[in-house]
């Protein structure tokens, strides 16, 4: 049986506005931080990281916004690119972590509007949406 230990990462990268955790078993989770933009620049920076991180292997995007607050914005090409397929070759699934009824409207219309390329479902919790990685593995 497959364990992710959520509270031990492997690595921390501090940005600006986000701070990434690396699990084991290729799962990268990403913390937005309260009163932020999200650019396109902010995204291909986190793409980076991830690719260093993974030395070009797929991996599992936790997006966690549970403690995100209420001022979070992610501008439309940023949006978009998280979408896309060239985004998207990179990951085997994304789980977006959200607690308010607002950030999942919000979600929800995101992933309407968009149509990511790659398999996303929303998630209550960080627990549930790794359940949901290890399922696939």
């Amino acid at each position: 049986m497959i364990f992710v230990d959520l509270a031990k990462p492997v690595r921390i990268v501090q940005l600006e506005k986000v701070e990434i955790h690396f699990h084991e078993h290729n799962i990268t989770e990403v913390l937005a931080k309260d009163g932020i933009v999200i650019t396109r620049a902010d995204v291909l920076e986190i793409r980076k990281y991830n690719l260093e991180q993974f030395n070009g292997e797929r991996f599992y995007s936790l997006v966690n916004l549970l403690d995100a607050g209420k001022m979070l914005e992610m501008e439309a090409d940023a949006q978009q690119l998280t979408s896309s397929a060239e985004f998207g070759k990179q990951m085997y699934a994304k789980a977006i972590c959200v607690k308010s009824l607002g950030f999942r409207l919000v979600v929800n219309r995101y992933l309407k509007f968009f149509r990511p390329k790659v398999e996303t479902k929303v998630f209550n919790s960080r627990e549930a949406a790794v359940q949901w990685f290890i399922s696939m593995m």
